[in-house]
């Protein structure tokens, strides 16, 4: 279960675990083992079902006990659940008993269900308490009384293994069977219409839950789900697929299910789609992707991949002709054409999606060399080729010019280029700086004298706003405005790739680290506060291929070439969700005294207290890692800033008496604004 202070709550054979998405603590409380089942009530007190000591409250972090002595028919709970007057109900091997909400045991005795194995219980939206035993009886409680009673035939369905009511409709309840199915209907007309819905392969049914729209299944061999068109899917590739008991959804919308055999498992939105995975690619290094239409063109180090709209993988004339050879880069120009970069005798490769027609340029036909990096489109249409030997000009399908030793660049290996807004053509080159052409003649350099720190030019690309070229090297993000080069000190990483820009203002770094995102005008003015990194912790698939490209289509989803394969992303969504973060402070400890708060905001420090720590963080299980800060006021004079991951204890020592604040905020990543405050 979650409490409403964000912690998840952990019951297993060893007894019970919390969690805050940093770190699991086991209470070794005497009475706390084995424990069956939780329940979190509407007075914030953690219930506790053991399997043979009874059931514990957990309040202030203080337990009170219930067992046999008290008044339960068995030492054995099974289930605990709530009804509307705040009452506990608790299902036990051997029937049912309430606590009042005086603290005392009551019997809920009735004929029917009195010594029988009660295994599960569960609150429905209309208050009405629904119940399953272990001989597949199932039954309601409403005001502490018996309001009706089943048998699996009754309803003609065969071992009845769970019940779950209808979260949207009162009185309807699906109902779980041994035998792999679900059927739905509804108490109040006594199941007259019933509508089975089948789990196959899935059997055993442990757990139902409708989240989201979507209706979650857990059995004894795996996890399905029906989708909106109320087709069963199962789940695979899973490491949890025996004996999963539970589903749980957090306040994040993350999925947990809990096995009594494989221990606990969470399933986490993530913005990153591993597309090679989707299409059961094995791991490939790639270095392009380009889109024709629906279809995803993958260019790799032995050859190409086509993905359908579905990202599927399929094959065409293309496919087969460019197998096993290495493609650097993929582009589509205006007229629909495809061209591929290659490393072979192929050297460039065009294909005209309209004809399919195919034709090639390598050294036979004029181009510098049949190596080719990369090629762009032009203001015009003409096609600039970058290879090992210089740059060729393609138009109308005939090389026009040829940039090499003739015109007297030194560092004929050119990595990348770009076009100015006045129509020069800028040549990053493998260790010569950037060349500069226009009219067909060398028009100047830039180089370390210039301001670049490392002359590997990797990636120039056009600000998408301003009249900028910003330049990935080997070793730095720079960028080129008005002729002067300015080198940006303030990025927290020297081995990047590529460059993007979101409608946000926002810039997406590829490195071989990750994907970090920045404020474009912190980065224009060297001057980058905060960022976020996404890497495997956030969720990302793998790492950028160096050198690579990757296209964006105009919605601004992006298609990552990386080590192991292509990823996508929607750079245009938010990059975290702080704001359904709960900032939590729990407790505090006094010297070596816990003090739960429960809620309260306001509490006495003792003046023999000599050192004084401040539980307090961000509580999230999503693949994120909050930026926070956080002070003392009346004793820290600024802000202690940190992330999730790194913030412990807030620890003070030999406070003076007096009034003392403390505040704790989570901060924008890009923008450091403070997005919310406890």
């Amino acid at each position: 279960v979650q409490s409403d202070d964000g912690f998840i709550w952990i019951g297993g054979y060893s007894g019970l675990t919390r969690y805050d998405g940093n770190e699991f603590y086991r209470y070794t409380t005497p009475g706390i083992a084995s424990v069956v089942c939780l329940y979190y009530d509407s007075m914030r007190n953690l219930w506790i079902g053991t399997n043979d000591s009874g059931v514990a409250k957990l309040r202030n972090n203080a337990f009170a006990f219930y067992s046999l002595n008290e008044g339960l028919p068995s030492a054995s709970v099974r289930s605990i659940a709530e009804d509307q007057k705040g009452n506990i109900v608790i299902a036990t091997t051997s029937g049912l008993s309430y606590v009042s909400k005086d603290g005392k045991v009551h019997a809920l005795s009735d004929k029917r269900l009195d010594k029988d194995y009660v295994c599960e219980l569960y609150t429905g939206v209309d208050s009405v308490i629904y119940g399953v035993t272990l001989d597949g009886d199932f039954f309601t409680i409403k005001d502490l009384k018996i309001t009706s009673f089943y048998s699996s035939s009754d309803i003609g369905a065969e071992n009845v293994n769970t019940l779950y009511p209808d979260p949207e409709h009162a009185g309807f309840v699906y109902i779980g069977t041994q035998e792999g199915k679900i059927l739905y209907g509804s108490i109040k007309d006594n199941f007259k219409k019933i509508t089975t819905l089948k789990t196959d392969p899935l059997e055993t049914i442990n757990c139902i839950r409708f989240y989201d729209g979507i209706l979650w299944v857990s059995a004894d061999t795996g996890i399905g789900l029906f989708n909106e068109s109320h087709q069963f899917v199962q789940l695979l590739d899973l490491p949890m697929t025996n004996s999963i008991d539970h589903i749980l959804q957090d306040y994040e919308g993350n999925l947990w299910f809990a096995s009594s055999r494989q221990g606990v498992m969470k399933i986490v939105a993530n913005r990153f789609v591993d597309l090679s995975a989707k299409a059961g690619l094995e791991p490939l290094v790639v270095n392009s992707t380009c889109l024709l239409g629906d279809e995803l063109y993958v260019g790799t180090d032995t050859g190409l991949v086509v993905l359908d709209k579905e990202r599927q993988k399929t094959e065409n004339e293309l496919t087969n002709l460019l197998e096993g050879v290495r493609i650097r880069c993929i582009i589509k120009d205006r007229a629909d054409q495809l061209w591929f970069c290659t490393y072979s005798n192929n050297g460039l490769v065009c294909f005209d999606s309209k004809t399919n027609a195919i034709s090639y340029y390598n050294e036979e036909n004029g181009l510098l060399s049949s190596r080719v990096r990369m090629a762009k489109e032009l203001k015009d249409g003409t096609l600039a080729i970058a290879t090992n030997n210089g740059v060729n000009l393609i138009k109308e399908k005939k090389i026009i010019a040829s940039y090499s030793s003739n015109l007297d660049i030194e560092n004929l290996e050119i990595l990348c280029l770009e076009q100015s807004e006045n129509n020069e053509l800028l040549l990053g080159s493998d260790g010569g700086g950037i060349y500069i052409i226009k009219d067909n003649k060398l028009a100047g350099h830039y180089g370390v004298e210039n301001g670049l720190e490392s002359e590997v030019i990797l990636r120039i690309k056009k600000d998408p706003k301003d009249d900028i070229y910003w330049i990935i090297t080997s070793n730095s993000i720079a960028y080129l405005k008005n002729d002067r080069i300015k080198t940006v000190h303030s990025f927290p990483y020297s081995n990047n790739f590529d460059l993007f820009f979101d409608k946000e203002d926002r810039t997406w770094v590829l490195s071989s680290n990750g994907i970090y995102v920045v404020n474009r005008n912190e980065l224009i003015k060297d001057s980058i506060q905060e960022f976020t990194l996404f890497d495997k912790g956030y969720g990302l698939p793998s790492i950028t291929t160096a050198n690579s490209h990757s296209c964006i289509t105009e919605e601004g989803e992006l298609f990552v070439s990386a080590t192991t394969g292509v990823f996508s992303c929607k750079i245009n969504e938010e990059t975290t969700k702080n704001n359904d973060v709960i900032l939590s402070i729990p407790y505090i400890m006094v010297d070596d005294e816990m003090i739960w708060l429960q809620g309260e905001t306001k509490v006495e420090i003792p003046s023999r207290c000599k050192r004084l720590n401040i539980c307090a963080n961000a509580l999230t299980y999503a693949l994120i890692n909050p930026h926070l800060q956080y002070r003392l006021e009346g004793f820290d004079e600024e802000y202690t800033s940190l992330t999730k991951q790194d913030m412990d204890y807030a620890s003070y020592t030999n406070l003076r008496g007096g009034d003392y604040k403390f505040v704790i905020s989570i901060v924008d990543d890009v923008t450091g604004k403070v997005v919310k405050t406890a």
